[in-house]
């Protein structure tokens, strides 16, 4: 999982470097701490974003969606917003780092991700029990870095907001055929 600070830049001209720091720091420690509480460790912080791995996909979903949530309810930070990209699947983990396809793909999706987003992967919903699932709408399809095929990636809805998102949704061809008829 990535999860990145977004309008960092905008904060920091808007407020100054002092408070935009504090400000930025302290994302970064709930950020940590939410992962921590779900069972996941924080690999690195990379400025203002952090890079965690967790043993099982709804872990790094239900971090996601917690981290999502503090960061509206917190009123200074409802001016940034929380980029997330999250993918499943083997990796390579030594002493102090997180290697391989995975990680790539996780770091994918955390930059088509936009603010107060979660975007993963196919292998995380197939990774999910039914109830997260239901969560999960298609958004795009896309050229993961270093892959030939297009990649199905999904938004993880974490909002309860009522509202109807296909707008912004990819449908499979032989659904749209059901429309037309």
């Amino acid at each position: 999982m990535f999860a990145d600070v977004s309008g960092s830049s905008a904060l920091y001209k808007r407020v100054g470097n002092e408070q935009a720091k504090a400000i930025i720091d302290e994302a970064v420690h709930f950020m940590t701490a939410i992962t921590i509480v779900n069972e996941g460790t924080v690999v690195k912080t990379i400025g203002d974003e952090i890079m965690a791995r967790f043993n099982e996909g709804y872990q790094a979903c239900e971090a996601a969606v917690a981290i999502q949530r503090r960061c509206v309810r917190e009123p200074h930070l409802k001016d940034l917003g929380i980029r997330i990209g999250i993918a499943y699947g083997d990796v390579l983990i030594t002493h102090n780092d997180v290697f391989g396809d995975r990680v790539n793909d996780a770091a994918c999706v955390a930059h088509i991700a936009r603010a107060n987003q979660i975007v993963i992967t196919q292998s995380v919903v197939d990774s999910l029990g039914s109830s997260l699932k239901r969560d999960c709408q298609m958004f795009d399809r896309i050229n993961i870095k270093g892959e030939t095929e297009h990649t199905l990636i999904y938004r993880l809805e974490w909002e309860n907001s009522g509202k109807d998102n296909r707008a912004t949704m990819v449908m499979p061809i032989h659904d749209l055929a059901s429309f037309v008829e």
